[in-house]
């Protein structure tokens, strides 16, 4: 007799407990059955697992070595790949590589460029068992995603520039990045290339319409030193004191406060720009059982805690993870309405706007 693999959840995978033994009885004898487990379902496929992300490749190494290999030994470097990009590249590459996918999962894209292909039918649905432990507006009704964490798009300073170069008080809104003054002293992401560029500039749309948004952007445009491809390298170099502003978002902006780097975060009181990070199944996975098991555990409450843990900021969407006293809840800042799936839907006319207006966006 052999144990039943439970669903998908991590119970399933790792069962080790035989069901009690049957017992055949006979006139003569009897006789106990040895119990034996069943392999499960991920050991049926080929491998490696290949995953996508754009997530940082610091953070992803560390949730892979300190929480999915160890929560689930069958895995490990030998049998796991994965690439890390900016998350419009890796759209990108998804697109590309639609007749012939490379990768099985998609792990931490903001889920408004996941909308984009769930659309063009990229993204196959998967109902984790997992799921239900998020609120309905971090996961895709129909099974195409669940998003485990979130960041929020904020300003950030170097305290250290501002007080070498006698800058002043730093900028407090949105509208304050406008102010001549800090012409050539502003990083921003790039939203054609940059997750965080991409849902910060949503968030402008939201705040001031689509035609505000454009001509917030090219004022600003006068101030920004250069449009990074990724998010996180518009806070690596504040870190660095390259520069004295960035607009950034605080899942990696916390991670360098903490380290000890001279930058503070300003959440502008008008209202922040959110994204939360989904993950879900690539259609036609080679690997989709493996694929099955990453997501869960990627779901799962041990991966949660990790990302809370590399964070510094408690960015988890899970719903039974309790508040950590002493990090950041970014949650509680005052958020700007996003609708990923509007945003999902109207990407390419968005982009294709902004950069008629601003033509050194051009990817």
């Amino acid at each position: 007799a052999a144990a039943a693999v439970v669903g998908w959840g991590l119970a399933g995978y790792l069962a080790s407990k035989p069901r009690a033994p049957a017992i055949e009885k006979t006139v003569t004898i009897t006789k106990t059955e040895t119990a034996t487990p069943t392999a499960p379902a991920y050991t049926l496929d080929k491998g490696p697992l290949s995953i996508y992300t754009a997530l940082e490749e610091d953070e992803t190494a560390y949730y892979l070595k300190n929480g999915f290999y160890v929560d689930m030994p069958y895995f490990s470097d030998a049998n796991v790949t994965w690439l890390r990009q900016s998350t419009g590249e890796i759209v990108a590459r998804i697109i590309a590589e639609k007749d012939n996918p490379m990768a099985d999962v998609l792990w931490g894209t903001s889920a408004d460029q996941f909308t984009q292909l769930v659309e063009m039918g990229l993204i196959e649905p998967y109902v984790s068992p997992e799921a239900k432990y998020y609120d309905e507006k971090f996961k895709d009704p129909n099974g195409y995603w669940v998003a485990a964490t979130m960041w929020v798009d904020n300003i950030s300073y170097n305290t250290k520039v501002f007080e070498e170069q006698k800058l002043g008080d730093p900028p407090q809104t949105w509208e304050d990045l406008l102010d001549p003054k800090w012409k050539g002293k502003i990083l921003a992401p790039n939203p054609n290339t940059s997750g965080t560029g991409f849902s910060w500039y949503v968030g402008m749309v939201s705040l001031l319409g689509e035609d505000g948004a454009i001509n917030y952007c090219k004022k600003l445009d006068e101030n920004v030193i250069e449009w990074t491809k990724s998010g996180g390298a518009t806070c690596r170099r504040l870190g660095t004191g390259e520069n004295a502003i960035s607009i950034t978002g605080t899942y990696i902006s916390w991670v360098y406060i903490k380290e000890g780097y001279p930058i503070k975060n300003i959440f502008p009181p008008e209202g922040c720009p959110w994204a939360a990070e989904a993950t879900g199944l690539i259609k036609g996975a080679k690997n989709p059982n493996m694929a099955k098991a990453f997501i869960d555990w990627a779901l799962g409450k041990h991966a949660n805690e990790l990302y809370r843990e590399f964070r510094k900021e408690d960015c988890s969407t899970r719903k039974d993870l309790a508040p950590l006293p002493g990090l950041p809840r970014d949650v509680e800042q005052p958020l700007v309405e996003i609708d990923f799936y509007w945003a999902g839907k109207n990407k390419v006319r968005l982009l294709e706007a902004l950069n008629n207006a601003i033509p050194r966006l051009k990817a």
